[in-house]
């Protein structure tokens, strides 16, 4: 079985055996700098309404890092979940990460009778 040979550069001969075996390590090098590339770094968004909370950006297998309780005004924090519609709550001691995501703070209006009592009890005006 005989092979053609390209001239590559001036005086230079590759065969279509090295060429095509040059282009295969070639597509696979990349395919794997790709998939470790993609798993270099994620990227985990807080939505809490309207308090901004900072973006952590961590590696493959981290854990996220709970940031501080959000405010906002008339509302009281129910906590980080891992879906929009708020149903699962999300474990930052356990979960890994594996992939960017967003997580969304629940919140429940604030109860303005309960807080004026308090603030009665506190001898505030």
């Amino acid at each position: 079985m005989s092979f053609k040979k390209f001239n590559i550069y001036d005086g230079v001969r590759v065969s279509e055996k090295v060429l095509s075996f040059s282009i295969i390590v070639g597509l696979g090098a990349l395919a794997i700098l790709i998939i470790i590339g993609s798993r270099a770094g994620f990227t985990v968004n807080f939505n809490t309404g309207d308090t901004v909370v900072a973006e952590q950006r961590l590696r493959y297998g981290d854990t996220v890092k709970e940031p501080q309780t959000p405010t906002r005004e008339g509302y009281v924090f129910d906590g980080w979940y891992a879906d929009s519609a708020r149903t699962v709550k999300y474990d930052f001691e356990n979960k890994t990460l594996n992939d960017d995501m967003t997580l969304y703070a629940a919140w429940h209006k604030a109860d303005t009778a309960v807080n004026a009592e308090i603030n009665e009890e506190k001898g505030a005006d």
